[in-house]
């Protein structure tokens, strides 16, 4: 049995942008393509076994999708 455990992650206080230029659209449509992909499968696998703690965002502001040039 294969097994995967993610432990959770905690960020306080996080102000961040993140931005989008037209020239990474099309890997960054790869990348979601491919997660999607690899987690379809994976949860048709029998002998898998997912764990997750998860992810907290406190205290953050200003994370907010830019698009550039």
């Amino acid at each position: 049995m294969k097994v995967v455990h993610r432990v959770e992650l905690a960020v306080d206080g996080l102000h961040a942008d993140h931005v989008h230029i037209a020239v990474t659209a099309q890997a960054e449509q790869a990348v979601r393509a491919k997660t999607a992909e690899t987690a379809r499968q994976a949860s048709n696998v029998p002998d898998l076994e997912s764990h997750g703690d998860g992810a907290v965002l406190r205290k953050s502001a200003g994370v907010h999708p830019r698009y550039g040039p």
